[in-house]
């Protein structure tokens, strides 16, 4: 039997709450593009702080669709997360 750790919280955000949840023991990773909405870089920093051994990375060049904006950076970056 296999049991998940799912945590569940609020992040106020600008007068907004932000619900989010993790799920199992890994290391959550945030990615936010520095053409993108601030707002979404800022979320980003504060749930870095709010969970344990999160990770933040800010990818130059790009806005919210990394995957078709910057495929093979993407690829790399999540490939080298994983392991």
């Amino acid at each position: 039997m296999t049991t998940t750790n799912l945590h569940v919280g609020y992040l106020a955000h600008n007068g907004t709450e932000i619900y989010y949840e993790t799920m199992g023991e890994g290391h959550p990773l945030l990615l936010t593009g520095g053409l993108d909405y601030i707002d979404f870089a800022q979320i980003a920093q504060k749930l870095t702080s709010e969970l344990q051994q999160a990770t933040h990375i800010e990818l130059p060049n790009t806005a919210h669709l990394f995957p078709l904006e910057v495929p093979e950076q993407f690829t790399k970056l999540l490939s080298g997360f994983l392991k």
